[in-house]
C-alpha cells in the first residue's frame, strides 16, 4: 500500500496522542506509526530505556516521539506524566 493511500486512511485528527506500553510491541509500532504521520507523540510506560529506544527508532519521522516514565501502581507518576503533555 502506497504512502499517499495511508495517509488519507489514517490521516490523523489531532496533532499529539498519548500511547501507553509505547516501549514495545503493539505500543511502539502505534508509535512509530503516529510519528510517522506527523503525530506528536507521548510515549509512557514503566521502562524508560525502552521508551528511548522507542523515541530513537522514530528518528527521522515527522513527528516527534516523547517518552515518560510513567506506572499506574505509582499514583503521583501518572498525575506527573499528564503534566508533561504538552
Amino acid at each position: 500500500m502506497s504512502d499517499a493511500l495511508l495517509n488519507r486512511l489514517y490521516a490523523p485528527c489531532h496533532s499529539r496522542a498519548v500511547v501507553t506500553g509505547g516501549g514495545s510491541g503493539i505500543g511502539r509500532a502505534v508509535a512509530l506509526g503516529l510519528a510517522q504521520l506527523g503525530v506528536d507523540v507521548y510515549v509512557m510506560g514503566r521502562r524508560h530505556e525502552r521508551l528511548e529506544e522507542t523515541r530513537s527508532l522514530g528518528t527521522g519521522a515527522p513527528g516527534r516521539i516523547v517518552p515518560i516514565r510513567c506506572d499506574i501502581r505509582e499514583p503521583e507518576t501518572v498525575s506527573a506524566a499528564f503534566d508533561r503533555v504538552e
